[in-house]
């Protein structure tokens, strides 16, 4: 998505398409103990997209403004809790349902 038009408006859609597929994903996943690698693979795609979201947020016009720095702590937080779910998961019990809830 590196073009002239991206906008912060279509990073942060198509990360929210992007996170409510991967819901999806999990969510008709087989109940087994283990998930699949192609879902952290999506696990990890997500991350990046979010990366890409959080390098906008740290940059003028947006750094410095109360709203974006809470967008963007929450969105940091859930970024590290995915990234240290999806480590765990390799190695968890039931892993799809502590990673879906």
């Amino acid at each position: 998505m590196e073009s002239d038009r991206v906008t912060l408006q279509t990073l942060a859609s198509g990360l929210c398409v992007r996170c409510k597929n991967y819901r999806s994903e999990l969510s008709n996943l087989p109940k087994k103990n283990r998930i699949p690698t192609d879902s952290l693979a999506t696990a990890a795609y997500l991350l990046d997209a979010s990366k890409t979201l959080l390098r906008w947020l740290t940059r003028f016009p947006f750094l410095g403004n109360i709203e974006y720095d809470g967008i963007s702590q929450k969105l940091s937080q859930h970024c590290f809790e995915l990234a240290l779910l999806s480590q765990r998961d390799s190695f968890a019990d039931n892993a799809s349902e502590v990673t879906f809830n």
